[in-house]
């Protein structure tokens, strides 16, 4: 099944869709204790950045469409070029999904993750031809 993510967002908007239901009990990850300790230095953290590596690896290792030259995934090349072609639109790029996810048990915190991402981007969204990009004081990351 191909998942065009553009689509797949503005469809998590619409309010017609109701919201998936968290599992109960919950899901949880495993304690901080268990080794992935999030470090409040400037130093990074290994363990979070190995994760955060992994989890954006998976993310390009299932796009379509023209890939940039930046492409980390050696076995993957450019693919669905024609996509919407025979409607006459570009629907290139997206994201590739074989399925298998429902069996993990995490499509109600990732439909939870993108509609809290989205309920945010609609409200810096105010009226027609504005939009919110940063809100605090910017000093945020500097050191």
């Amino acid at each position: 099944m191909r998942t065009l993510s553009a689509l797949s967002l503005l469809s998590l908007a619409a309010p017609s869709l109701s919201q998936v239901a968290l599992p109960s009990p919950p899901i949880l990850p495993p304690p901080a204790a268990s080794g992935a300790v999030a470090s409040a230095t400037s130093k990074p953290n290994a363990q979070w950045s190995t994760l955060l590596n992994n989890l954006l690896y998976f993310y390009e290792a299932q796009r379509s469409g023209k890939l940039p030259s930046s492409n980390r995934v050696s076995w993957r090349n450019s693919s669905g070029l024609n996509d919407g072609s025979d409607i006459g639109k570009d629907l290139t790029g997206g994201y590739f999904d074989a399925g298998g996810y429902d069996e993990a048990k995490q499509t109600p915190y990732l439909d939870d993750m993108l509609r809290w991402g989205l309920d945010w981007m609609i409200k810096a969204h105010p009226e027609s031809g504005s939009l919110v990009v940063q809100v605090g004081t910017g000093m945020c990351h500097s050191v």
